[in-house]
């Protein structure tokens, strides 16, 4: 479904965090088929200490 965005969009996840699948997100904000993330929570809970999401640019997650 990522891949059906315009390039350079933003995705807000204003859902829980298990609704979007964070690996595909991850390679979308690398890639720059996403230029930003957005979301509520991370999933699991606490995010792995060695996922991109942590040390990315341009993403933010609140928990």
């Amino acid at each position: 479904m990522i891949a059906r965005m315009k390039r350079g969009a933003y995705l807000v996840n204003t859902a829980r965090g298990k609704i979007c699948n964070r690996d595909a997100i991850a390679r979308a904000l690398e890639s720059g088929q996403l230029a930003g993330y957005a979301g509520d929570v991370w999933f699991p809970q606490p995010a792995p200490k060695d996922h991109p999401w942590r040390s990315m640019p341009h993403h933010a997650c609140e928990r």
